[in-house]
């Protein structure tokens, strides 16, 4: 199991503002974002499960009270370029940032080798102002039969996706939708690119969305 111990990163300074920290027990000045190679133990190779270090990172770079500027603020959570493999559902939390580096055949690709019947990545119900972009999502399972690689449920005030590849998943490679009753609220999607040789799978399905639903290329 690796470490959370974190090289540089986020620590409580009075009990509300949220700061940098360096090694050596100084304060940093807030940053604008956190790079995923801050946690120690994570592994770029994709040959080692980072599942703990991802949800840590998504956590720990959510929504934040600063009490210098008087609302809540989060960080960008950076994803550096590599193959990161996860076994255990990312669940994206209040104004979760998430940006990798893309290229056509480097860049950030995160590696889902979770259960059969499983989606990669979900959210928590009702949150909002959630943004993924430049990164490949990859399904790496043998033979799996269902699992979506992103589904978004019940998402309210916007969910951005931009220039992201989502690959090789049985079901829906991208879902926005909520059930019968209930509805995910303005949606933008630009660039992005789904794939799978799979029998049963689908690409983009979009159902139940409520006042804006904005789609480019």
């Amino acid at each position: 199991m690796p470490t959370l111990t974190r090289i540089r990163g986020i620590k409580d300074i009075n009990g509300n503002v949220t700061g940098l920290w360096g090694p050596g027990g100084a304060v940093w000045n807030r940053s604008e974002f956190v790079d995923l190679r801050d946690w120690v133990g994570l592994d770029l190779t994709g040959a080692n499960d980072n599942s703990s270090i991802l949800q840590a990172a998504i956590d720990q770079t959510s929504v934040a009270m600063n009490s210098s500027l008087g609302f809540n603020c989060a960080y960008r959570l950076q994803i550096p370029v590599g193959r990161i493999a996860f076994s255990t559902q990312l669940l994206l939390k209040q104004s979760s940032y998430l940006e990798g580096v893309q290229a056509l055949n480097e860049g950030s690709e995160l590696r889902w080798v979770g259960a059969d019947g499983v989606d990669a990545i979900a959210n928590q119900i009702d949150v909002s102002c959630c943004m993924l972009r430049n990164f490949r999502l990859k399904d790496f399972r043998t033979n799996p039969t269902s699992g979506r690689g992103i589904s978004i449920d019940r998402i309210t005030n916007g969910v951005i996706l931009q220039r992201l590849q989502i690959m090789n998943f049985p079901s829906e490679q991208l879902y926005f939708g909520a059930p019968p009753g209930f509805s995910v609220d303005c949606v933008a999607m630009d660039d992005i690119w789904v794939t799978s040789a799979k029998s049963t799978a689908k690409g983009i399905l979009i159902e139940r969305a409520d006042n804006n639903v904005s789609l480019h290329n």
